[in-house]
């Protein structure tokens, strides 16, 4: 739940810079477009830097190089 909430927070503020920054009046249809080519831009490239950032670490070794890992399943 806390992360949904942190994810929804990101995007509303993300949109509340965008607006900012351009200088856009969201009730101009004209300005409203640009509004929405800028967002899902910015989201397009937040999406694609997530992905690039779990690939890395899933793609990492998270073990020591000098511990061995057994996977017999003999009982002792």
């Amino acid at each position: 739940m806390r992360i949904s909430i942190i994810l929804v927070k990101l995007i509303f503020i993300g949109a509340l810079l965008i607006i900012a920054n351009h200088n856009l009046h969201l009730n101009n249809p004209i300005e409203r477009e640009v509004f929405y080519s800028e967002f899902f831009g910015w989201f397009d490239n937040l999406y694609q830097s997530s992905l690039g950032i779990v690939g890395y670490v899933a793609r990492s070794e998270w073990l020591p190089s000098n511990v061995s890992v057994e996977t017999s399943n003999e009982s002792k």
